[in-house]
């Protein structure tokens, strides 16, 4: 009896994946500048159908950098669908009216201007990979769709390094579901990473860069 329930809910997931899978596939090509005239000159900006992994060590400016590429995004016009993991939205849309300020907007003009873009933001301190493509495929039906996934941030643990289970963690995330996801959508995908041991960005960066279309460190 235990086995056919568990057989059960396993069909039904299977079912439930590849509905989110088709659905993933409907996306428009989309390619988007970063907020940043050097990396848009390095790199192209972030490429329709490509994940990009953006890695630094705690503390290192990662929520502003995704933060920056959301605005970037929203004043071109595009919707933008942002993870958090750490902050809560009324943090996030805070620390957003902070930064256009701080550009020369007034306050009032920093939150009309947020209200009025395509900004859905999701806050689930244990956000799972079938959780995120399934929200970006109920988003991909809405008028305005989806033009660029932000996801802040997934931690790559530091623990057992050389047996190979932080590599298998990255691997798993990147190669499977994200990566993957972004050619579906035919759009960017930027995954704000936490990385905890410096020796781990090398390592780390060598495996997913066969994945992700672009990796960048953050170093203080």
């Amino acid at each position: 009896y235990i086995k056919i329930q568990t057989k059960s809910r396993d069909i039904e997931e299977n079912i439930m994946n590849l509905k989110v899978e088709k659905l993933l596939e409907n996306g428009k090509e989309v390619s988007i500048e970063t907020p940043y005239e050097d990396l848009n000159k390095e790199i192209g900006g972030w490429r329709a159908g490509e994940l990009a992994i953006v890695g630094a060590q705690a503390c290192q400016g990662k929520t502003k950098f995704a933060l920056e590429s959301a605005i970037k995004a929203l004043r071109d016009g595009k919707s933008v669908l942002f993870y958090s993991v750490e902050h809560s939205e009324v943090e996030t849309l805070i620390q957003m009216v902070d930064m256009l300020v701080s550009e020369g907007m007034t306050k009032s003009e920093a939150s009309t201007f947020i209200a009025n873009s395509n900004f859905n933001f999701v806050h689930d301190e244990k956000l799972s990979p079938n959780f995120i493509k399934r929200r970006a495929a109920r988003e991909s039906l809405t008028d305005e769709g989806v033009d660029f996934v932000i996801i802040d941030t997934l931690q790559i643990p530091s623990t057992s390094l050389e047996s190979g289970e932080t590599i298998n963690y990255a691997i798993k995330f990147v190669n499977l579901k994200f990566a993957k996801m972004a050619k579906r959508m035919k759009i960017p995908v930027l995954l704000m990473t936490r990385i905890n041991v410096d020796k781990e960005v090398t390592q780390v960066n060598k495996l997913i860069s066969e994945d992700a279309g672009v990796v960048v460190s953050i170093q203080a």
